[in-house]
């Protein structure tokens, strides 16, 4: 079943962006006819019912009557690219954001002074973690400095 299908991918991406606080989800299904919020939802944003689903990205800055409309196949990694493309930080369960950036700038630049810029900001990042996530961090770019 088609909609079946498009559901999981919609929660296997949920599931693994459900820490971000960039993002909110929310998903209108097929359901009873006659169901008042949805009706209105879909009068305000001009849905038919038989286009179900969709999927619209309603950025902070942006009118909340003027949503990105999501024209793509719907998958996964599709829709994580809408979000991303659009810029939205998704990153996976655990991740932090800053890390994922100064992660991206290290493995960009072969320059030793560079990293070693890149190494204090990460130091200095770690300093506003709780301990749990320090000692967690800590090891990950221990070890990654090894490699390199």
């Amino acid at each position: 079943n088609k909609q079946k299908i498009i559901t999981t991918q919609y929660e296997t991406l949920i599931k693994e962006v459900s820490e971000s606080k960039n993002i909110i989800f929310a998903q209108i299904e097929h359901g009873q006819y006659g169901d008042a919020p949805k009706t209105k939802l879909l009068e305000q944003f001009s849905i038919k019912e038989d286009d179900l689903p969709q999927y619209r990205l309603f950025l902070k800055d942006k009118s909340i009557n003027n949503p990105i409309i999501f024209n793509d196949e719907i998958n996964k990694d599709n829709l994580a690219k809408f979000v991303k493309s659009n810029g939205i930080y998704l990153g996976l369960s655990g991740c932090i954001q800053e890390f994922d950036e100064l992660a991206k700038s290290f493995i960009r630049t072969s320059d030793k002074s560079k990293r070693n810029k890149l190494g204090e900001a990460g130091k200095s990042l770690l300093d506003t973690l709780d301990n749990g996530n320090k000692k967690k961090w800590i090891i990950l770019y221990e070890n990654n400095g090894k490699n390199n």
